[in-house]
């Protein structure tokens, strides 16, 4: 008889029991198929984390000259286009320190026991970047948008004020506010700038030093503006470059050290990419999980299919001891044997495929917390779980082919007896 045949008859004989070994397996392979779709769900959330975020790079040179406010511009413009030129780079921001005298048209705020001791004439502070918002008074939320809007890059002569200054001089968004330059001797010349945004501030800082060192009399500008202050030659207090991949941020340091830039050993670098971190990390514990469920289903499932192989065997000593007795080949009685328990374990992973909708509904309510994502079930998924299915019936069949090939006829059929 054919031995696709006789494995036909034999399932047919055993359904009963196939039944339950395909109901057994499918819990299984319901977690086997579980494992896989958790792996490649946040295999794909962490390429996507890692393309939505990114890491900010802080450049910094903290070998201040004098107490000028202009000689703390370290970073050198050459140093400056460098780091915007760099392949890694999506962004690169320069921060820039100025001043500006007071005067009738910009008056500053200044308190009664400060007009007493220091006069009200004090020059004002003043912040050149293009992102106001990532000033560290904005990023520590000591300072808040109040009116108006954050100026953005590539826009040019515009000015930030606090509400405190704006009231004290009686402007006003929409206003030209003309700014009058503290390094004249440096060629630094006097610039109208647009009053685009006004500020609040949640902590001021005490009153005890001169007026120019209140937080009241912070003015935040465009790059173009502060560098027509400071002059021909304007260096930058820092730079801040946006590195689009953030695992990248660490190489992008390192290429920038052994650039041979200007300052040379004297720059310093933040690498800034936390909250990629943060959502990395919970990704990583994901796929951890993932690979311990699917490590453990897997090793359940094998141990499984050893055992009832070999209990199985024993029950068909005699049925082998028969066939080989009649002249059957050990690869067909092998091959009858593998068939039948392949079947099983196949039917069981089409019917974990089938509960693949109670799958996915239980990892989204264990990734509840989570940043990773639930994948749909795609073909590679399917054929994983087909795959592992096939690949234990291999494994555990060895012992059915050393059983088949060690032992003779003879030998079957007394022990059988």
């Amino acid at each position: 008889m054919n031995f696709l045949k006789r494995a036909f008859c034999s399932m047919r004989y055993r359904f009963r029991k196939g039944f339950l070994l395909v109901l057994a397996f499918s819990v299984a392979f319901f977690l086997v198929l579980t494992g896989f779709s958790m792996l490649q769900g946040a295999d794909h959330s962490a390429e996507t984390m890692r393309s939505r975020y990114r890491a900010a790079v802080g450049i910094y040179d903290f070998s201040t000259r004098s107490y000028s406010v202009r000689d703390q511009n370290l970073i050198s413009a050459e140093t400056v286009e460098h780091l915007a030129n760099h392949p890694l780079v999506e962004a690169c921001h320069p921060f820039y320190y100025s001043s500006v005298r007071s005067g009738d048209l910009l008056r500053p705020w200044v308190q009664e026991e400060q007009a007493r001791a220091f006069g009200d004439n004090s020059n004002l502070r003043v912040i050149g970047t293009a992102q106001p918002q990532a000033a560290p008074e904005f990023a520590t939320g000591n300072n808040y948008l109040l009116e108006g809007e954050f100026f953005a890059a590539g826009e040019s002569a515009c000015l930030m004020m606090s509400v405190d200054l704006a009231e004290r001089n009686g402007v006003q968004i929409g206003d030209k506010v003309p700014l009058f330059t503290s390094f004249m001797t440096n060629g630094g010349e006097n610039i109208t700038a647009t009053l685009v945004g006004i500020y609040g501030i949640e902590t001021y800082l005490p009153h005890t030093q001169s007026p120019y060192f209140n937080s009241e009399n912070l003015l935040y500008v465009t790059p173009d503006v502060a560098q027509t202050l400071n002059g021909p030659a304007c260096n930058a207090y820092s730079v801040t470059c946006v590195v689009e991949d953030p695992e990248q941020a660490a190489a992008f340091v390192e290429d920038i050290q052994n650039m041979g830039l200007p300052e040379g050993e004297d720059l310093r670098f933040i690498i800034d990419d936390g909250q990629y971190r943060a959502v990395r990390n919970a990704i990583e514990a994901t796929t951890r999980i993932a690979w311990a469920m699917l490590v453990a289903s897997l090793t359940v499932t094998c141990v499984v299919l050893v055992l009832l192989t070999r209990i199985s065997l024993r029950s068909r000593e005699y049925e082998i001891g028969v066939l080989l007795s009649l002249g059957e080949s050990r690869g067909k009685i092998y091959g009858q044997m593998l068939l039948e328990s392949l079947v099983p374990v196949l039917a069981a992973c089409f019917l974990a495929l089938c509960l693949a909708p109670l799958s996915q509904a239980g990892i989204i309510w264990l990734l509840q917390d989570s940043q990773a994502q639930v994948a749909a079930f795609t073909l590679e998924t399917v054929a994983a779980l087909f795959a592992s299915g096939a690949l234990l019936v291999l494994f555990a069949s060895l012992i059915t082919a050393h059983k088949i090939r060690a032992y003779q006829p003879k030998k079957i059929l007394l022990a059988a007896g």
